[in-house]
């Protein structure tokens, strides 16, 4: 029978998952604040929403597969 190795993720996937996590996090945060700081001018409301609730959707599926496995 042969040895069967359990899944150790290493260093370089803890530094990807994290750099995806904070550009992510970074590119929400900047929809949102150039959203406010135009006064609302920059994106339509219709637009901001599902771009921030797509963005989410992908930080999560980052989490789950860098960090939750």
């Amino acid at each position: 029978m042969k040895n069967l190795k359990l899944h150790q993720p290493n260093v370089r996937q803890y530094i990807a998952g994290f750099s995806l996590s904070v550009l992510l996090t970074l590119l929400a945060f900047g929809i949102a604040q150039l959203h406010l700081s135009s006064g609302h001018e920059t994106f339509n409301h219709d637009l901001v929403v599902p771009l921030i609730l797509g963005l989410a959707f992908i930080q999560l599926i980052v989490q789950l597969v860098f960090f939750l496995h």
